[in-house]
């Protein structure tokens, strides 16, 4: 009796802890987030947090409304791509942060939080 009754509660934990697991979006979209890079942080951060990929026509308001933090990882190119790739998105980026969302950046991602690309870092 007494194990069943460590087994339920050992549930119960596990049921709350998923319940309360953090939602990280990793953007994944050639060649501005290269997609060996993005799939190796989701490899990373599935161990601790429920991970999402979002490309770019994924990367909506919608599906960033259970999300607590996105990923920019690593590219293949020049960050001067930002204006033909993702310039369309600084809005929406600047507005998930803006009202509470995280924002973590590896690499070519962590340029994009420049003020000349996302403009999120702020002084």
């Amino acid at each position: 009796m007494h194990i069943l009754k460590y087994i339920l509660v050992l549930l119960v934990l596990s049921l709350e802890l998923i319940a309360n697991q953090k939602t990280i979006a990793v953007y994944i979209q050639p060649p501005i987030a290269d997609p060996e890079c993005a799939l190796a942080l989701k490899k990373v951060l599935v161990a601790q947090y429920k991970v999402n990929i979002l490309q770019h026509n994924t990367l909506t308001q919608e599906n960033l409304k259970n999300v607590d933090c996105i990923a920019f990882p690593g590219g293949l190119e020049d960050v001067d791509n930002f204006d033909i790739l993702l310039a369309d998105k600084k809005n929406l980026i600047q507005q998930f942060v803006k009202q509470g969302g995280g924002y973590l950046g590896i690499c070519m991602g962590a340029y994009l939080a420049d003020e000349s690309y996302f403009d999120l870092l702020q002084v």
